[in-house]
């Protein structure tokens, strides 16, 4: 997750202009959102400037829709700060390939959607351990367990093997769970499947699998694709011990994933819709119809339950 100021900006560029897809996704305050959308530039410049404090980018995607390999680039530039990479100088992506970045993690998918690499940010956090990095964070022992929330006034940090002396039982178990849920709530999240038609109008049929692998509800569909068209995606669920999934284990009834004459939708209606996912289902991705549309991605915004 790449977190935002007012001000800050995502800028990137790609060797040949107009070639390179990009998307941008990340949370405004609570609500997750598409940032941006658009084709890198030859010359670096732009994706997304940060409109207020606390905006905080979850994924960063792009796509190589030219026949050949582009080098591609993206920065974090701060408001009135020093412009930083976001991923490797000149990265090198294949034709047709899609690179996927959270800020730590760098994935590249082919043109099949199979992952061919995930990298991992240099852990420039090890330079503030506080045994043994170069410049040590300091830490202290921590208070007490109280009785009421509090900010509290030090400048240490408590480690993660620190240990409470607990003054009283307040909770038991299952009350300090439920405690738990009641304060913070439950993590939303995105599942996204990308479908590419490599430079044509995508075709209909099945199109992939993905296995989720927590148990969550759909709150809402969100479907973007590069062009005005039409596009109907049917999503089937089956278990990993019955897999595969068919067309007899859709989960979206008579109101499929849809666009209609446009380049977006979204739904948080879901009419009828199975939408409870066990730990471990398996997703498919099936295209019913298909009109002009080249590439779809298909956003499932989650609950983990």
């Amino acid at each position: 997750m790449i977190a935002l100021d007012n001000g800050d900006k995502v800028r990137g560029d790609a060797a040949a202009a107009d070639i390179v897809d990009y998307t941008l996704h990340g949370l405004v305050g609570t609500t997750i959102t598409q940032l941006a959308d658009g084709q890198l530039p030859g010359a670096i410049g732009d994706l997304y400037t940060a409109g207020e404090a606390g905006i905080a980018v979850t994924s960063i995607i792009l796509v190589n829709t030219d026949v050949i390999a582009r080098a591609v680039n993206l920065y974090l530039t701060p408001s009135g700060g020093t412009e930083r990479r976001l991923i490797p100088k000149d990265m090198s992506l294949g034709a047709g390939h899609a690179l996927i970045t959270d800020g730590i993690r760098v994935s590249v998918y082919d043109a099949s959607g199979n992952l061919l690499t995930v990298a991992v940010a240099a852990a420039h956090k090890d330079t503030h351990d506080p045994i043994d990095g170069s410049d040590k964070l300091d830490t202290a022992a921590p208070v007490k367990v109280g009785a009421a929330n509090a900010i509290g006034s030090s400048h240490s940090f408590a480690r993660a093997d620190h240990v409470h002396e607990r003054e009283h039982a307040r909770y038991t178990n299952s009350e300090a769970v439920a405690a738990v849920k009641a304060d913070a709530g439950l993590p939303v999240v995105t599942i996204t499947f990308i479908i590419d038609g490599g430079g044509s109008a995508i075709t209909t049929g099945e199109k992939g699998h993905l296995r989720i692998p927590f148990a969550c509800t759909i709150n809402r569909v969100t479907m973007l694709a590069d062009q005005s068209g039409s596009i109907v995606v049917d999503i089937w669920k089956k278990a990993y011990a019955t897999f595969p999934p068919a067309d007899g284990d859709s989960i979206t009834a008579a109101a499929p994933p849809t666009i209609t004459t446009a380049q977006k939708s979204q739904d948080s209606t879901l009419t009828d819709w199975i939408t409870a996912i066990t730990a471990g289902d398996i997703l498919a991705f099936n295209v019913d119809s298909i009109t002009a549309i080249q590439r779809v991605t298909i956003s499932l915004k989650v609950t983990k339950t």
